[in-house]
């Protein structure tokens, strides 16, 4: 199939648009809601005021990379990736996240408890090892499901060079299939029992957010996976 996407490093004067790309492409994960709950879910301000910050602390670290994709036709900015290597010499940080990282309204008590729990798994398996940290991989909803997400995942692993090195990332569910195509690997997952959040008679059920590894040139990890119950 024909690329629908220009890929190309992003510039400053394209982080508003990737900082309303970001939430607007979790909106449909429920974990975001929980996450942020004392924000009108169809308010994306007081998030894109948070992802800003976090594409001008990218930006100024040479170890990061930015990138867009824009829409060939329109060219319109429809989604985006962000990454940064990491030498594995610093522990993983064990504190609990700094509110005033957050918007208002976080759920800081959930917040904690996802962090903590990637917190840990990271440093069980990146620890002392030179990776490639994978942040951000977003596309506008209305351009998923076109191919745009494994093209930014590609750009980034052959013209960035992300693939000479092990990636690490945490993904949920709904986004597990595009990496497991590109030669990710399940090495963790964290669960969380959102009932404990939205009470008992919402039917939300237990949260899985799944931690993976694609080791350079997406070959098959040479020690085996932990067995994972699905």
């Amino acid at each position: 199939m024909a690329s629908l996407v220009d890929i190309a490093p992003a510039l400053e004067e394209d982080f508003p648009t990737l900082a309303h790309i970001a939430p607007v492409a979790m909106a449909v994960d429920l974990i975001h809601r929980i996450m942020y709950e004392g924000n009108n879910p169809f308010d994306t301000s007081r998030q894109e005021r948070f992802v800003m910050a976090e594409l001008r602390r990218a930006s100024q670290n040479p170890q990061a990379r930015i990138f867009k994709a824009m829409d060939k036709a329109s060219r319109e900015i429809v989604g985006y990736g962000l990454f940064r290597f990491d030498d594995g010499k610093n522990p993983t940080p064990s504190g609990a996240p700094l509110k005033a990282n957050y918007p208002p309204g976080t759920n800081m008590d959930f917040m904690e408890r996802m962090s903590k729990g990637v917190r840990a798994a990271h440093g069980k398996f990146m620890a002392g090892k030179r990776h490639v940290w994978w942040n951000h991989l977003m596309v506008l909803p209305a351009h998923q499901r076109r191919g745009i997400g494994t093209e930014l995942l590609r750009y980034g692993l052959e013209a960035l060079e992300a693939d000479k090195v092990p990636i690490w990332l945490v993904t949920q569910m709904r986004g597990r299939a595009v990496y497991q195509k590109n030669g990710f690997e399940d090495v963790e997952v964290i669960d969380i029992d959102f009932s404990e959040y939205t009470g008992p008679y919402r039917g939300f059920g237990v949260h899985r957010s799944v931690c993976m590894v694609r080791q350079p040139g997406g070959v098959p990890s040479p020690e085996p996976n932990p067995q994972i119950e699905w």
